[in-house]
């Protein structure tokens, strides 16, 4: 579990810690700037995507998806203000970027317009749940997410406006293909101070592909699309 490897991470901190003097002044920041290393990949590892934005998706339709922080529960805690969770669209070229980059690099530009996309990444202590979802529901969700929409204020009782995707911009196409044969993802990204040494981290997460259609009679070319892409497509990619 993650918060194990995490209770184990801060054991080794106090110990390199109670240990400084011994290890003296060149090994010490070194091995803690490890520790650093360590718990940044731990913590971008544990954002996730808990439900899935529809894989065929008309403009200007509404639409619903939600991330999770498996840490967030233990490591932000203490945070004054939660954090926000934005959500862009972002194409097929970006998003193979962004993965090969292991999400070190940032997104500069994206190719949608999309609504009401930034969402309060809040805990929920009575659930030991930290989420953020885009969903136009009044109180708590079904496993805990809480429902506070870019407001800051934790547990928001105004109901969070649905996240609508605007319009999309095209890619250059080759021949004969066509725009259902487009795919995208949509781009979760947040940064969060970890409690532990006041550490800052920018978390990630790029949601299944995805077709945007503009008119129902695209739907089927697109399913095709997405039918095909989940069921050949390579794994790691």
């Amino acid at each position: 579990r993650c918060e194990s490897l995490v209770e184990v991470y801060f054991q080794l901190h106090q110990q390199v810690m109670a240990a400084g003097a011994e290890l003296g002044p060149e090994l010490l920041p070194r091995l803690l700037e490890r520790f650093n290393e360590v718990l940044s990949s731990l913590v971008k590892s544990s954002f996730l995507v808990e439900k899935q934005p529809p894989q065929v998706l008309k403009t200007q339709t509404k639409f619903q998806a939600s991330v999770r922080f498996l840490l967030g529960p233990q490591l932000l805690a203490a945070a004054a203000k939660p954090s926000v969770v934005r959500a862009d669209m972002v194409t097929e070229k970006q998003a193979r970027e962004l993965a090969l980059s292991a999400y070190s690099s940032t997104l500069s530009e994206s190719t949608g317009e999309m609504v009401h996309n930034a969402v309060a990444l809040e805990t929920n202590p009575a659930s030991g749940t930290c989420c953020a979802s885009f969903k136009n529901v009044v109180g708590a969700l079904a496993g805990g997410c809480g429902t506070g929409w870019g407001t800051g204020v934790p547990g928001d009782a105004q109901p969070p406006p649905p996240q609508l995707l605007k319009k999309i911009k095209r890619c250059e196409r080759k021949g004969s293909e066509s725009v259902t044969e487009e795919k995208c993802a949509v781009l979760f990204s947040t940064t969060v101070a970890l409690t532990p040494g006041n550490l800052s981290v920018h978390l990630q997460v790029l949601s299944l592909p995805i077709v945007v259609i503009v008119h129902g009679n695209q739907d089927n070319n697109a399913k095709a699309t997405v039918l095909w892409d989940n069921a050949f497509s390579e794994i790691v990619r």
